[in-house]
């Protein structure tokens, strides 16, 4: 009997799924009986959910106006006011805590929400922007357990983990590009970390996706010096790919901890038998420090070195940077969005 490569994939992989669409994890799970154990989100994926389901930002608004009079603040009546600012900013707080909790109810694990980019050189902004994704998840009835913080990786972004692990807040370091970001991650104590495998353009318009040989596959290669340098030094930090499109990629990181998927993957491997001759899983699990290569630090006194290490890749860095801005402009259509919801509901009236 032929089966798909997602069903001989999921024995050696754990599947994760790429969006906070309820509509989608519940189709592959009533059509093909499949489970995800947790779903990912960014900015992008935020927002394009809240474009499907405007009741979110409704609800959001709504939470927020409470606050606002128990607290005593001004509730906004126009967008010029003195706290109509701080207003959007919480609305994307209980945004993304209601927009987690609807998928919660179709996944097995956790939902991971991502902090804004423009924080990531700032380790104090870092802290108190998690900590503010987690409130607003309990605020909406969410326990914290169930909610992994996303933070791109920079040397300053990394000091703010152990400080929310203190707060029993996890997270997983993201936008990994890099091997030293993946190093430091793990020093940091992320529980997880999640390296670009395919350009991240694919992912944002797939129709433009052109299969590339794995040898040149840059993310794919760095990838696996990733997962090498993990096993050979025993680091328990969970590697959960993302940023894939082609097939092939996820074929050949078969064995890797975890991958997060978009829907058109999905589907893909759903219904495309395995290859011919090909063996699961493609990658070993037991790798030697002279295949890993020596051991790396970075964390704590070491910035200058982390930087210095880094701006040599010139390729993981314009990476790094092509995703952040992504993410920050979508962070500004949904703030138009909200306002427009504000609008459209007479919160405000300009």
């Amino acid at each position: 009997m032929t089966t798909s490569i997602f069903e001989e994939l999921s024995k050696h992989t754990k599947q994760t799924i790429d969006t906070m669409e309820e509509e989608d994890s519940q189709y592959f799970k009533n059509v093909y009986g499949v489970e995800f154990l947790n779903a990912t989100s960014n900015q992008g994926i935020v927002f394009n959910n809240w474009v499907k389901h405007p009741a979110v930002l409704v609800q959001a608004a709504d939470l927020v106006k409470a606050k606002f009079v128990k607290e005593g603040k001004t509730v906004p009546t126009s967008s010029t006011d003195a706290t109509f600012d701080d207003f959007i900013d919480q609305m994307f707080f209980y945004g993304i805590a209601i927009t987690g909790k609807n998928q919660l109810r179709n996944i097995n694990g956790k939902v991971l929400s991502q902090v804004r980019t423009t924080l990531i050189y700032d380790t104090d902004g870092i802290v108190d922007y998690a900590k503010k994704i987690i409130a607003a998840y309990e605020e909406v009835g969410v326990d914290r357990t169930k909610v992994i913080v996303k933070i791109p990786v920079t040397w300053e972004s990394m000091q703010a983990v152990p400080i929310l692990k203190e707060d029993n807040i996890s997270c997983l370091g993201t936008v990994v590009q890099t091997l030293e970001q993946a190093v430091i991650a793990a020093e940091a104590g992320c529980v997880a970390i999640s390296p670009y495998i395919d350009e991240f353009k694919y992912n944002l318009d797939p129709t433009s996706y052109v299969k590339e040989d794995l040898s040149k596959n840059y993310g794919y290669l760095e990838t696996v010096k990733i997962h090498k340098y993990y096993k050979a030094y025993g680091i328990k930090c969970n590697i959960c790919i993302a940023s894939m499109i082609g097939i092939n990629t996820m074929l050949y990181m078969s064995g890797i901890d975890e991958m997060t998927t978009p829907i058109l993957t999905i589907h893909k491997c759903l219904t495309t038998p395995v290859p011919k001759d090909f063996k699961f899983p493609y990658l070993k699990q037991e790798y030697t420090a002279a295949e890993a290569g020596p051991k790396l630090a970075f964390f704590k006194e070491k910035k200058e070195h982390y930087y210095d290490t880094l701006k040599k890749n010139t390729r993981g860095s314009d990476r790094i940077d092509f995703a952040c801005e992504f993410f920050e402009d979508m962070h500004g259509k949904s703030a138009l969005l909200m306002k427009n919801t504000l609008l459209e509901h007479d919160y405000i009236k300009n």
